[in-house]
């Protein structure tokens, strides 16, 4: 296997065993869920931190190309375009306990930094959708901006505390709600 097949192998690995056991896998654990040495690993990750950050940037690369699609849709409608960005999660991401992963970013402060840098990145084509269904009147006049503070705002309070869990629902289910109130709260 080539280097890319074997890191991107890790990667799926890496993915599964923290859905199991959460960001306190072990390279142990990873090794064995894919009948791999941890020598292996380590030819191609340095270190976990180096695995969960590249987990992080692949599960946002996906999330772009999700939104892209929906973006791409000529059937769908600015209120439905914007609903679809603001609620794309990775069926490879679900199950994952991103409050945990919070609780780790002393030990593990890259990706923490990667996941926080990326949900406050590329913004321009949600702003653009705004801008274009304010025009065509879907959408009351609001500031982008104010949207991308809130939605950022809570998106960070739910991946990184346990306010899903407590309100009984799982991380998918609570970004459709957050996009609801948001999307219900601008149509015009």
């Amino acid at each position: 296997m080539d280097r890319k097949a074997v890191r991107s192998k890790i990667l799926t690995g890496s993915l599964k065993v923290l859905k199991e056991k959460g960001a306190r896998f072990t390279m142990d654990d990873l090794a064995r869920c894919l009948s791999m040495s941890k020598k292996t690993i380590y030819k191609v990750f340095p270190d976990k931190e180096a695995i969960l950050t590249d987990l992080v940037d692949n599960v946002f690369d996906q999330v772009a190309k999700d939104q892209k699609i929906i973006l791409d849709d000529r059937d769908l409608s600015v209120v439905d375009k914007l609903r679809g960005i603001l609620c794309v999660l990775p069926v490879e991401a679900r199950g994952i306990n991103f409050a945990e992963l919070f609780r780790f970013r002393e030990k593990y402060p890259r990706p923490y930094q990667r996941m926080e840098s990326r949900i406050e990145s590329n913004w321009e084509p949600t702003f653009e959708l705004i801008q274009r269904g304010i025009e065509e009147r879907q959408l009351r006049p609001v500031n982008p901006s104010v949207i991308k503070v809130i939605y950022e705002s809570t998106i960070e309070r739910l991946l990184y505390g346990d306010r899903a869990a407590e309100m009984e629902l799982d991380y998918n289910e609570a970004l459709e709600e957050v996009a609801s109130l948001i999307i219900d709260g601008i149509k015009n």
